[in-house]
């Protein structure tokens, strides 16, 4: 069986490489801007095949990562130019959209909200980046260049007839933005032997002529021919379900536990109720022959049949209990069915679970028993339902300027409009929603899950996540009971956020 390639990289560029080069053992890269050394990596696939390389990356943080995480690697923490020199960073902190690069720093900061620091760097060129690490008469089977509209100037700091890479891979765009920019520095690698021969929408590929042999497997990006492969972002979501699976399915055991000992009561209560019944049967009937020859027995028969109304008032009450355990429990069952169901539907995805209801008042689904919901539920559970629909409802009001306050859709839907519609960053929508369902300001790795969800997968995906960490919140007893209080404000008022670093 052939082993899933799992892709690191934002664009998939690490399978079409693999595509390429997976004949090569033991292969050799330079990566200038490398950046996270897992996440959006281009080499970190191959690193885990038995590569190794250069990785240069002037961002303290990152370069220190590198170094720990990659130890066969060498990494140089400077910058890469057409001379030697320093510049000053613009350190997007978390990302990497880092660069030296001033107005490439501003537009981004201005176009993705994201606010930067600056440091002090050293400047130098590739060629002397190589020549310290000793590549002289090595193969270099791929060279990926991508450092945020400085492309031109690490293309001229290099000899490419040198040096002699198999594969060079430039991105091609402005930052964050699919204006191309190839115009500017492709000529360098013409010039130098190498012909282009893909653009995937962000990054262009260029061969050597000293590698004609690899051209048609260069000629198209990653695709359904190069399965198998995953990308990390979806295996994380994957285990990510899996392990709510199995707190879900341990809370089922637990609740099935507890409904074996409650019929295990019903059963024995019954059984003393029937004994209770036989002897107070008799009890009466003696009763009725000695009435008149003895009123103590009379009081004792008595005092007996108000026990018999206990009994069977605590019976009725058990029965109760069960009844209501039973449909706790049925409803549990079937709440990650109902989550799942709208995560995948092709339509608006229905309002939370406790809401899946028809028009006429029937479930939406055969696997549900018809219940009143609500009857069902606790009180607190309940105003924890109706502070997260109030959250969810003022949320999508706060972002359209109330339009949606006086429609009549669910504020699941109302929300994901509000999401469609707005201009906002996707980093302040994702908090908006966590703050929404949860009643409390995320961490960092929820924030960042947030807005991985939004822009991989639009209002949807993120409203799904929110409304899974709802559900969870909800059989854990933690979700919040507070609502919002006042009306919709200009979206431009409300608090900023923390930053994410996704």
């Amino acid at each position: 069986m052939t082993e899933t390639f799992i892709s690191y990289a934002q664009n998939a560029e690490d399978v079409v490489l693999w595509r390429v080069l997976r004949g090569v053992a033991h292969g050799f890269y330079v990566d200038v801007g490398a950046a996270d050394p897992n996440i959006d990596s281009v080499t970190l696939a191959f690193s885990r095949r038995g590569w190794s390389g250069i990785n240069i990356e002037p961002v303290p943080e990152f370069a220190e990562r590198l170094r720990t995480e990659r130890p066969t690697d060498r990494t140089f923490e400077v910058a890469v130019g057409a001379e030697a020199g320093t510049a000053t960073l613009q350190v997007f902190a978390g990302t990497g959209w880092s660069t030296i690069d001033s107005g490439s720093a501003e537009l981004l900061a201005a176009r993705e909200h994201q606010e930067f620091t600056t440091v002090e760097v050293p400047v130098r060129t590739l060629d002397s980046v190589l020549e310290e690490a000793g590549v002289e008469g090595r193969d270099i089977h791929f060279l990926k260049i991508d450092v945020e509209g400085l492309e031109e100037q690490v293309l001229r700091g290099t000899d490419l007839t040198r040096w002699k890479p198999w594969i060079v891979v430039v991105e091609a765009t402005e930052p964050a933005s699919t204006v191309t920019t190839h115009d500017r520095w492709e000529h360098l690698l013409t010039a130098a032997g190498y012909e282009f021969r893909l653009f995937d929408g962000l990054n262009r590929f260029y061969l050597s002529s000293e590698h004609p042999e690899l051209a048609e497997r260069l000629s198209y990006p990653a695709c359904v021919f190069d399965q198998p492969f995953e990308t990390a972002y979806h295996r994380n979501v994957v285990e990510q379900h899996r392990g709510e699976q199995h707190h879900l399915l341990a809370r089922l055991h637990e609740l099935e536990s507890e409904l074996r000992h409650a019929r295990a009561l019903e059963h024995a209560a019954s059984a003393r109720l029937s004994q209770a019944v036989r002897f107070g049967d008799e009890m009466r009937r003696q009763a009725t022959q000695r009435r008149q020859e003895n009123v103590e027995l009379s009081a004792a028969a008595r005092d007996l049949k108000a026990r018999i109304d206990r009994l069977e008032f605590d019976l009725d009450d058990a029965r109760r209990n069960v009844e209501l355990i039973q449909r706790t429990v049925s409803w549990r069952v079937t709440a990650p069915l109902r989550a799942v169901r709208a995560a995948r539907s092709e339509g608006p995805p229905p309002d939370p679970v406790f809401e899946d209801r028809t028009t006429d008042g029937s479930t939406g689904t055969d696997l549900e028993p018809a219940v009143d919901v609500r009857a069902l539920m606790t009180p607190e559970t309940a105003r924890r339902l109706d502070a997260y629909q109030t959250r969810l409802a003022q949320a999508a009001a706060l972002l359209d300027g109330g339009a949606s306050a006086d429609t009549t859709e669910p504020p699941r839907v109302r929300i994901e409009l509000a999401f469609e519609s707005s201009d906002e960053s996707a980093d302040r929508l994702a908090w908006l929603a966590l703050v929404a369902s949860t009643g409390r300001y995320p961490d960092p790795n929820e924030l960042s899950s947030a807005v991985r969800a939004l822009r991989r997968g639009g209002p949807a995906l993120l409203m799904s996540l929110v409304e899974s960490r709802f559900e969870l919140a909800l059989a854990d007893g933690t979700a919040s009971e507070f609502g919002t209080s006042g009306s919709a404000r200009s979206s431009s008022t409300w608090a900023t956020p923390p930053r994410t670093t996704c």
